[in-house]
């Protein structure tokens, strides 16, 4: 939410994802202010081969903080592999 805010706040346009419409919701009512320049895409599962597909058309620049996380790893690359797009 810090980044999208300083993106909103510096003039520019953003669009987000999530995993829920409920999520996204209440961000679109915590940046209603901004509501002109803030959008979101529902992604409900970012590990799924071409899950940011749609999300990504049209934008100029992607900012990826997303990652599925597990505590019991077997195999390190599947910790990294869905963090690479």
């Amino acid at each position: 939410m810090w980044i999208c805010s300083t993106l909103l706040e510096r003039g520019f346009s953003v669009r987000g994802t999530v995993r829920s419409p409920a999520k996204g919701e209440y961000l679109r009512n915590l940046f209603s202010t901004h509501e002109d320049k803030f959008q979101y895409v529902i992604v409900g599962d970012i590990a799924e081969p071409g899950a940011f597909d749609e999300a990504v058309k049209g934008v100029d620049a992607v900012i990826h903080t997303a990652s599925p996380v597990t505590v019991h790893a077997d195999d390190p690359d599947g910790e990294y592999d869905p963090a690479r797009i």
